[in-house]
């Protein structure tokens, strides 16, 4: 391992000089290009990621990146710097990071080629900056202002490249999915996917897609024959509480009750001793007199249930119950709810509106969460879909043998659904930037021939291609009749048609489903990262750390 503080511990100062910053940038950036390229394009691999106590599963670049981290303090201040601009990237376009991160390394590899004078350094930077302001300026055509809409077939085959071809899987996420087209053969809406794992013994994977009715669904463990009761639609009246309901809880509910409204009361858990002695009273009291249960209890699950009782809560617009209530339940105050028992442990709602400034404080939070845990910050993202009421569910169960399988699958099923979001937000397939290639060769034409720009403009027309040759090799490992460097340059260069890397064939452009802003925002984020490696110089570090790192005892004031 390189010992950038050698300078530093022989001189007994707190600089690193420009030579051994350099490589420390370099080697950095290297460690995490490598690692994202596992992941990049339809034939990439999974990483596997363990947080908090969680493990996941994931080819999304972002949540790798993200994930990444540096116990030498030097090289986390270099990764800090390029998730900045990554941030920047992920947040305007949702998309990019392996795009972006691939870029730069090719191109800071090709433009070091180029550096051998102190001047030959700064015509770089200045072309680098010209380039970079000229991206940023372009005012697009109208066909290129929005993102083109998803059409069906845009739609399977992103499907079926983010499932890494699995024929089944694709069949069955589009099935859940329920997309609806128009008459022009565009996307109109979709449906949410709920993923869920279930034992099977049958020895094979099975999909079982079942569509969930109700704007709102929360998870209840609740009795058959009250399931059961439930699972025409009919309006409730909703009680929760947010903790194991006891003794004192059934008499709060109770006291102002006119013995004929139906009341639904949702809690964390109830007691042994509520449930052996007061329930039980009622119950059979009611058989005797053979007159209906009105109360009918359901203990609220989920991996996070406090969330799941907040979130409710929100929905019904009606604080929870806690334990400090001293006050009897109102029942006149209670709106009645349209609900629904589904599968008999899903509760849907169906006359409630999204909670607004609830949304907004939970948005808040997620910014401003610490922590930066993938499987939190997923959390709160899907807490928020949910209570935005945007769409329906879809609950996708896949039944198989072992947990680690279902994890598996779950995952690559969760991966899909970023990805068709994405693309049905921001227009993004893997076009491998044709549109930033055709940008760069207009801009790479006001350049003469054999200056320091065009061999700029030509280093980065070089790395765009290169992302087409990972994916090709990742594929056909050059095993493939089909030369690269024909396939490719025909990609890049037809102004008509280009090489589908799905579907494996030429096809118009119009059918390419892209966006020019990812383009462009990929492209420049690019640049600013190899802008950052390039003007690198000396580093001057805390003092304290280099006493520290050379066990030299801090002198008192």
């Amino acid at each position: 391992m390189t010992d950038y503080n050698a300078y530093s511990n022989a001189k007994q100062v707190n600089v690193i000089p420009e030579k051994d910053f350099k490589e420390l940038v370099a080697d950095t950036f290297s460690t995490i290009a490598e690692t994202l390229r596992a992941t990049y394009g339809p034939y990439g691999s999974s990483i596997i990621i363990s947080e908090s106590n969680e493990t996941i599963t994931t080819k999304d670049g972002y949540n790798v990146f993200q994930s990444l981290g540096f116990s030498h303090n030097y090289k986390k201040m270099v990764y800090l710097t390029i998730k900045k601009i990554i941030e920047r990237v992920n947040r305007n376009v949702g998309d990019g990071t392996t795009s972006c991160i691939l870029i730069a390394d090719k191109l800071f590899r090709n433009i070091e080629a180029i550096l051998s004078t102190p001047d030959d350094k700064r015509q770089v930077l200045q072309i680098l900056d010209d380039i970079e302001v000229l991206l940023q300026q372009i005012t697009l055509p109208d066909n290129y202002n929005h993102p083109v809409p998803l059409t069906e077939e845009h739609f399977k085959n992103i499907i079926r490249l983010a499932s890494n071809y699995d024929e089944q899987l694709t069949s069955t996420i589009t099935e859940a999915f329920d997309p609806k087209f128009d008459e022009e053969g565009k996307l109109v809406s979709k449906r949410n996917i709920i993923a869920e794992p279930a034992v099977s013994d049958s020895g094979s994977v099975e999909y079982v897609p079942e569509q969930l009715p109700g704007k709102y669904r929360v998870r209840v463990e609740m009795n058959t024959a009250y399931s059961q009761a439930l699972a025409i639609p009919s309006k409730k009246k909703v009680v929760l509480f947010d903790h194991t309901f006891t003794q004192n809880d059934w008499a709060l509910l109770t006291e102002n009750h006119d013995k004929e409204t139906d009341v639904i009361v949702l809690a964390t858990d109830f007691s042994r001793q509520f449930m052996d002695n007061e329930y039980l009273r009622y119950l059979k009291q009611r058989e005797l007199v053979k007159l209906p249960v009105r109360f009918l209890i359901g203990r609220i699950r989920g991996c996070f249930v406090q969330n799941e009782v907040q979130d409710l809560a929100a929905v019904l617009q009606r604080k929870p119950w806690s334990l400090s209530t001293h006050v009897n339940v109102d029942y006149t105050t209670i709106p009645e709810y349209d609900v629904q028992m589904y599968g008999g442990n899903c509760l849907c709602f169906d006359n409630v509106e999204p909670p607004t400034e609830y949304i907004k404080n939970l948005e808040y939070d997620m910014n401003r969460d610490l922590s930066k845990s993938i499987a939190k910050r997923n959390d709160y993202i899907e807490r928020i879909h949910a209570l935005k009421m945007d769409a329906q569910d879809t609950l996708l169960t896949v039944k198989v043998t072992s947990s680690l399988e279902a994890k598996l699958i779950i995952d690559k099923i969760d991966d899909c659904t970023s990805i068709i979001n994405s693309a049905a937000n921001n227009g993004v397939v893997p076009n491998m930037l044709r549109y930033a290639y055709e940008l760069m060769t207009s801009i790479g034409k006001s350049y003469e021939e054999d200056t320091i720009g065009s061999k700029i403009c030509e280093a980065i027309l070089y790395s765009i291609k290169g992302l087409f040759e990972d994916i090709w090799k990742s594929k056909y490992l050059n095993e493939n009749a089909l030369t690269f460097e024909t396939i490719c340059d025909e990609f890049y260069e037809s102004k008509y048609e280009s090489f589908n890397i799905i579907t494996d064939e030429f096809v118009e452009m119009k059918n390419f489903c892209t966006s020019s802003q990812y383009d462009i925002e990929v492209l420049v984020a690019a640049i600013s990262i190899v802008k950052y490696l390039i003007t690198s110089k000396a580093f001057i570090f805390d003092a304290m750390i280099l006493r520290q790192t050379n066990n030299v005892p801090l002198m008192e004031d």
